[in-house]
């Protein structure tokens, strides 16, 4: 399901036209999205480290924390989605 979002965001972001990435007004309107998705990811890769050095804290602590992932990936898919849906920023 992260793997799924993180297409999804990929997508968005792979989509928008070129006069908007060189925008500097949609960069900084854009910029906190980027570095909470980037946070996110790094987040992401920690737990996956802890994974793979046996070194997580429980089960359900692991499973709270997928989920928490998951709604934030969820959450910056619906705002870019918004923001460039709402501006017609997306390219056909």
């Amino acid at each position: 399901m992260i793997r799924n979002k993180l297409e999804e965001l990929l997508a968005i972001l792979t989509s928008l036209l070129p006069d908007i990435q060189a925008s500097a007004d949609t960069n900084m309107a854009l910029s906190t999205v980027f570095q909470s998705i980037e946070e996110t990811t790094d987040y992401c890769n920690d737990l996956g480290q802890k994974c793979i050095q046996h070194s997580y804290s429980g089960k359900l602590l692991m499973q709270s924390d997928l989920d928490i992932i998951l709604v934030k990936f969820d959450n910056y898919v619906k705002s870019l989605s918004e923001f460039v849906n709402a501006d017609g920023f997306l390219s056909s």
